[in-house]
């Protein structure tokens, strides 16, 4: 008996053979995944165009672009995702907006959202 945890050559056979199988389950799936991302939404700006036109720079708008392609309150990290940055430089960019969005702390996480649109 050997003391290694890798494959043995029974298990590196049943690997090749069943890859035809689940290789093309693995790509739908994140085909699927990219293919219902949700949309941003044009009600959002509709709601507030001034918040739009106040913006002084790219990083806030940026956020708020972030917020209207969720359509939805979003935790720091889920707009460091869509934003393509670390949640720190997230958090600096939200903290910028001078109080243009609202911040609601639900248990351990706060959530950010633009006011006065439906949640």
């Amino acid at each position: 008996m050997r003391a290694d945890d890798g494959m043995g050559i029974g298990e590196t056979i049943l690997v090749v053979i069943t890859a035809p199988v689940w290789i093309p389950v693995w790509a739908c799936a994140k085909l699927a995944k990219a293919l219902f991302k949700s949309k941003p939404s044009a009600a959002a700006l509709v709601a507030r165009p001034d918040l739009w036109s106040s913006l002084t720079n790219d990083d806030q708008r940026a956020v708020v672009a972030a917020l209207i392609r969720i359509g939805r309150p979003a935790k720091n990290i889920e707009l460091a995702e869509l934003m393509q940055c670390s949640a720190g430089e997230a958090s600096k960019r939200v903290t910028a907006m001078n109080g243009k969005l609202e911040r609601k702390r639900i248990g351990r996480e706060v959530r950010i959202s633009i006011p006065h649109l439906p949640n």
